[in-house]
């Protein structure tokens, strides 16, 4: 991510969807976030995202091309993957890459449902599909101390602040699941003990 990118961050209320959000402007980079429903969209723009489009009543494809004067998103953050990669690949840039970090999308058990990739668009834009989990880097010494070093050096800075959404007891953690299934959050769910 570089100064003047665009980035597109579906499910952008999500804590790590407000995490890329915080990044993207501390890079210099222009975040786009995504979210499905309208009440979301000023707390989002005030996170700091400078577009929000609303999946429910918007094209998110054209409005990204709209937003960034045809050029499309170099970088886009996804954790729904099934049902959304033909939209991603319309939305993103030529030689974007579409980070992979979730299978939301998917229906049945998690990752069992295969994503189609739209291969026309794919090799048309040459688009790079990059999936991502925490395991792999926690596996390399090296790029998790550069990680963090990344992370805590941002939250001293500033740029990168926790949001808090909701905070529950642990003995109302069904409540707290509950909440998250209701997609009302913007940020982390905490549950303290």
């Amino acid at each position: 991510m570089t100064k003047g990118d665009f980035v597109l961050i579906t499910a952008a209320s999500s804590s790590f969807g407000v995490a890329a959000i915080q990044m993207a402007n501390a890079a210099g980079a222009i975040p786009i976030a995504a979210t499905r429903g309208a009440a979301k969209k000023k707390e989002l723009l005030k996170i700091g995202a400078a577009h929000v489009i609303v999946t429910d009543k918007e094209n998110l494809s054209e409005r990204v091309q709209e937003i960034t004067g045809g050029k499309g998103a170099r970088l886009i953050f996804d954790p729904i993957v099934n049902g959304m990669l033909e939209t991603l690949s319309e939305a993103a840039a030529e030689n974007g890459v579409i980070l992979m970090y979730g299978s939301l999308g998917a229906s049945g058990p998690l990752g069992q449902t295969p994503a189609t990739i739209p291969l026309l668009t794919t090799l048309g834009k040459q688009i790079r599909f990059w999936g991502f989990n925490g395991y792999a880097l926690a596996a390399s010494p090296g790029r998790l101390k550069r990680g963090l070093d990344y992370i805590f050096d941002k939250f001293q800075s500033g740029e990168l602040k926790v949001v808090i959404a909701k905070t529950f007891p642990l003995e109302r953690y069904a409540d707290a699941h509950l909440y998250l299934e209701s997609n009302g959050q913007i940020g982390r769910v905490v549950v303290t003990v």
